[in-house]
């Protein structure tokens, strides 16, 4: 996955791939961790062991993380954003 990827397309062509290599699904969570990014790596090592076997769970998670801060990007830097006003102050825009 790179640095500023999309996970859902990630997923989608991680998954794919594994399906045309004919890999068993019950393998995806074990092929999973070396291609990830920085990023979805530190989801995945927050997990317990038990979570870490559970793919789906592991795919959920990572893509709740990417959409929860892309949400809080959207929030501070959107047309309404809080750190939009504060930006324009110090940047000396008054519009």
């Amino acid at each position: 996955m790179a640095e500023s990827g999309d996970p859902l397309a990630f997923f989608v062509c991680f998954e794919k791939t594994l399906q045309l290599s004919v890999v068993r699904e019950s393998e995806y969570a074990k092929l999973l961790p070396s291609h990830l990014n920085e990023r979805a790596k530190r989801v995945f090592a927050a997990l317990s062991y038990e979570q870490c076997l559970d793919y789906s769970f592991v795919k959920s998670l990572i893509i709740a993380s990417f959409r929860a801060s892309a949400a809080l990007t959207w929030t501070n830097f959107g047309p309404s954003g809080d750190l939009v006003p504060k930006i324009k102050n110090v940047c000396g825009k008054t519009n």
